[in-house]
């Protein structure tokens, strides 16, 4: 029989805003530096000239594709991951957690790929 999981965030008691704060505002700081990393990204490469721009402007839908996966992936292994915490089976989360980074490995040739061609 495994051992039950003991943590000291488990998401099952407690009260649900208190829950929400805490998940939520970490992801909300991390995707405002990702909005300005963004910008400041397209700041400097207006700097360098019109090709820049237009260079990463061509590369967007390419980017977004890529980034799609990986949420979907994410999302995907975050409800996997969920189950098995909820049934408390330390097991089935390392095999979760190994099988995850399967997807990447076999996209990662076709990503060096459309980059070469570009």
């Amino acid at each position: 029989m495994e051992k039950p999981i003991k943590s000291k965030s488990d998401l099952t008691t407690g009260a649900i805003g208190a829950h929400i704060r805490r998940i939520t505002i970490p992801a909300s700081v991390g995707m405002l530096f990702n909005t300005l990393f963004n910008v400041v990204d397209t700041i400097y490469a207006g700097r360098i000239g019109t090709n820049a721009l237009a260079g990463m402007s061509l590369s967007f839908p390419i980017f977004f594709i890529i980034l799609s996966l990986a949420f979907g992936i994410g999302t995907g292994s975050t409800a996997l991951i969920s189950n098995a915490l909820g049934e408390k089976k330390r097991k089935k989360i390392f095999t979760e957690l190994h099988i995850m980074p399967s997807p990447w490995v076999l996209l990662s040739p076709s990503c060096s790929h459309s980059q070469d061609a570009l």
